[in-house]
């Protein structure tokens, strides 16, 4: 690919809806993944939310798995939730029956465009 391909598909890509779901805290340190797989158990419920997207919608399901482990780029790590790897700035873990909090901030990854906690819906 020429010089001027590679910059027009790098500003395509920058200037993308998909921008906006970029990993923010997808890729964390080892001790973040290993805090974040400690705070979720079995049966709990998390709500997969990606707020700068601005489409509203928002999947919750239970846990079944969590882990973590080595995403193969640097030193980082990722945490998975029933198999799938998950962005910890789009992660919400129920804390309460009224109450979802942001995984990104549990575990001190800066994360921006999102919120600390959730209202949870019946």
């Amino acid at each position: 690919m020429n010089r001027t391909n590679q910059w027009g598909l790098f500003l395509a890509l920058s200037l993308s809806p998909l921008h906006a779901l970029a990993d923010q805290c997808a890729y964390v340190t080892e001790q973040q993944a290993q805090d974040a797989a400690k705070l979720v158990r079995i049966g709990d419920k998390v709500t997969q939310y990606c707020e700068p997207c601005g489409d509203g919608s928002k999947v919750t399901e239970t846990v079944s798995s969590v882990g973590y482990a080595s995403v193969n780029y640097m030193q980082f790590f990722g945490l998975t939730i029933n198999g799938k790897p998950l962005d910890l700035a789009y992660t919400y873990l129920r804390t309460s029956t009224a109450v979802d909090a942001n995984m990104a901030y549990l575990v001190g990854c800066p994360a921006s465009g999102v919120s600390m906690f959730l209202n949870v819906t019946h």
